[in-house]
């Protein structure tokens, strides 16, 4: 059986790691898969790898360009950690995946595309997969011309990435996709309180901040359910003054999320997302920069609605007024003003919710995405 391995910069669960076990399970009915994480909060990733992969762990930092829609600023302590990783650390990736002689190797997130550099020795066929969006300046740029050069072919979760990477070598679409026996679609749920559920946590690309300002233009009997993780502890001296914004944005948070206690229920990390969709009426994602949405797809899986920030990078999957509202990205008042729409537009709310199942069942069938994956992947092993 030929062998794939997969490596990824971080082992907290978010979009990113969920997708690669996605795309670990996909593999795996083919090939024998082998995944290089960091030992770093690794064991909860781990453990959902070890079904369908070979789990490794290195000390080290992954050698990367960490710059996307939402990333760090270019000049940011963040963006040159990333960039500068010692010597012995990148030798620690690369021997483990030497050792395992693998016939492809796919690295798991745009920023990854030094690694096409170090890994150059190998025979191995080389792909990588971007699961961000571009800034579309000359970084991406340069990101893209290694990826070019490094690379044997190139995956994207979405159209808009292939359009405006424009490849040299071959691409194919591998949209993101919630990976459920059968999809059904989950009647509106009909009560005198009318919930919008916000996935994602305190990240500042999310737009919690945005919600939570949104709260006084809306009538009262709209409630909000917040998962992921949210900061309650206050910042230290050290944090207020190194990131200022990020200190006040985060107190901000926890004054709004006490002031409206009565209405907005913090879950926390959830694992199971199917119950909290389930029990909603509209998914909301309003993301202060360009971002593709996972929980706006997961809901389409249930055949519930989404509100989120109108940027044209997500346009191919979702459009205002079909499966979706959209609203001027940053404005609390837009983004009231469509949940306001929704919420008292139970026609509304049910038509959008069909129709994103629909394009759900479209555009991120999980059958059909596994096939695009192993015909693009099985092209380049038989090449050889």
């Amino acid at each position: 059986m030929e062998k794939i391995v997969i490596f990824h910069h971080v082992s907290n669960i978010g979009g990113g790691t969920i997708s690669l076990v996605d795309v670990c399970k996909m593999l795996s009915a083919e090939y024998e898969v082998v995944v290089v994480i960091p030992r770093k909060n690794s064991q909860e990733l781990t453990a959902r790898l070890i079904p369908f992969a070979k789990v490794k762990h290195f000390n080290g930092t992954m050698p990367q360009i960490s710059y996307y829609s939402g990333s760090n600023a270019l000049l940011s302590r963040g963006f040159f950690s990333s960039c500068f990783v010692p010597k012995n650390e990148i030798r620690e990736i690369v021997s483990m995946i030497e050792e395992e002689a693998p016939d492809l190797v796919l690295a798991n997130s745009m920023i990854q595309c030094r690694m096409g550099k170090y890994l150059k020795h190998l025979s191995a066929k080389k792909l990588i997969y971007i699961r961000e969006t571009f800034r579309e300046n000359a970084v991406s740029r340069f990101m893209i011309r290694l990826m070019n050069r490094y690379f044997d072919g190139v995956l994207c979760i979405a159209p808009y990435e292939k359009e405006y990477g424009n490849f040299s070598i071959p691409c194919e679409v591998v949209a993101d996709c919630y990976d459920i026996p059968n999809p059904v679609i989950v009647s509106p749920v009909k009560d005198d309180k009318f919930t919008a559920l916000f996935l994602g946590g305190d990240s500042p690309i999310k737009g919690l901040d945005v919600l939570l300002k949104a709260i006084p233009y809306c009538s009262k009997n709209i409630h909000y359910q917040v998962c992921g993780n949210v900061r309650t502890t206050p910042a230290s001296f050290k944090e207020r003054l190194l990131h200022p914004k990020m200190a006040l944005r985060a107190k901000c948070i926890a004054v709004s999320l006490k002031k409206y206690a009565d209405r907005v229920q913090c879950l926390g990390y959830v694992s199971d997302t199917e119950s909290v969709i389930r029990s909603c009426n509209v998914v909301v994602f309003p993301s202060t920069v360009p971002h593709q949405s996972r929980p706006a797809l997961e809901a389409g899986a249930f055949g519930k609605p989404a509100i989120l920030s109108d940027f044209k990078q997500t346009q191919c999957f979702f459009k205002d007024g079909y499966n979706c509202l959209t609203f001027r990205p940053r404005s609390p008042k837009a983004l009231a003003n469509a949940l306001q729409r929704l919420a008292d537009d139970s026609g509304l709310q049910e038509t959008l919710g069909k129709n994103n199942y629909d394009a759900y069942v479209r555009l991120h069938n999980a059958q059909e995405e596994k096939s695009k994956l192993l015909n693009f992947v099985a092209k380049f092993l038989k090449e050889d």
